[in-house]
């Protein structure tokens, strides 16, 4: 068998590394190419019995130009989703009837066929994602709660996030709690190269920043640099993020008190980016809705009732399946079942 696979994005991309080695250790050929555009090279010459590729954020132009000239060519066409509703670009509507995809939910299958999907299947998730099923929390100073607060690119959508996050846990702990924030590394402005308005807006929002934070006891640098984002979020007694960040998939599926924050201008950054306004894993409940400081207090208070966490793991449980513990990776179940459909084709 014979495969070609590309992606623009990063995310996408890493999936893809994992399918193409899982490939070479059966024997099978590919064309791998990604975390770039694809220029001028054809992957698609000669012929490979399959297509596979992700939907990127942005810069997808490409993707969607190869599944088309794949159907041209007779060449099926896989769509390997890599974060919830990824198979949902606004770009893609009307241009994936004859792709496959491999969705990364059983939760999202009906959803996707909405948007216009012939066929999905369900293959245990993006490979990246079932790595973090081995996941394991570390040990982070008791007698206190633990607080994660995940930051995005947006550092004007990061400080809405962190006041209500802050505000909140004042009402719902007093000053009996710590934080532990992992601001995003690409924060827009954050590099020397950026536009000098970008600049402008990261240095006035990290002032801002440190009055929203004051009297907050935020972690030691070493917490932060020592562990993972998502290793820290399951292991904090509550784990808060907004935006979409890939990061609470893991702590939903790690069954912990995870909230997902909304706004208008998240809602309309997401809606920019996946063609949603909301959250998946929020909307499918592995993540508890809150919009504001009073939200956030309440909601902790909440799941600190036995039964009210309870549900949100059984919520959790149904968005987000555990694997059999003697489950085959996933990247072997989608060679298989490649083999399987090229065979039959």
């Amino acid at each position: 068998m014979r495969l070609s696979l590309y992606s623009n994005d990063i995310g996408p991309f890493q999936d893809l590394q994992l399918l193409a080695a899982a490939a070479r250790t059966a024997g099978h050929e590919f064309t791998l190419v990604g975390n770039e555009p694809l220029g001028e090279r054809d992957i698609l010459a000669p012929a490979p019995d399959a297509l596979i590729t992700g939907l990127s954020s942005v810069k997808n132009e490409e993707e969607l130009a190869l599944g088309a000239r794949a159907k041209e060519l007779g060449i099926p066409w896989v769509i390997l989703a890599d974060v919830p509703r990824s198979w949902g670009r606004r770009a893609a509507r009307g241009l994936i009837g004859h792709a496959i995809l491999l969705i990364g939910s059983p939760a999202e299958v009906e959803e996707a066929k909405v948007f216009g999907y012939g066929r999905t299947e369900y293959l245990g998730g993006p490979p990246k994602r079932q790595k973090k099923w081995s996941l394991m929390p570390v040990a982070l100073p008791t007698g206190t709660p633990s607080v994660f607060a995940g930051g995005i690119k947006d550092p004007v959508i990061t400080n809405e996030f962190l006041a209500a996050v802050a505000n909140g846990c004042r009402t719902a702990f007093g000053t009996n709690w710590l934080l532990y924030l992992r601001a995003h590394p690409n924060e827009d402005g954050a590099k020397p190269d950026a536009k000098p308005e970008e600049r402008e807006v990261y240095f006035r929002e990290a002032e801002r920043r440190k009055e929203i934070l004051k009297g907050v006891a935020v972690a030691p640098e070493s917490y932060r640099k020592e562990s993972p984002s998502d290793v820290l979020a399951i292991s904090a007694t509550h784990a808060f993020f907004t935006s979409g960040a890939t990061d609470s998939e893991t702590a939903a599926m790690h069954r912990t008190r995870a909230y997902y924050f909304e706004s208008p201008a998240v809602r309309a950054r997401v809606l920019d980016q996946n063609g949603f306004e909301t959250c998946w894993p929020t909307d499918a409940g592995a993540l508890v809705r809150v919009t504001s400081a009073e939200e956030v207090t309440a909601a902790i208070r909440r799941l600190d009732r036995e039964a009210e966490f309870a549900a949100l793991n059984e919520r959790q449980a149904a968005a987000y399946p555990m694997p059999p513990a003697d489950a085959p990776p996933v990247e072997a179940r989608i060679l298989e079942f490649l083999t399987e459909f090229i065979g039959k084709k």
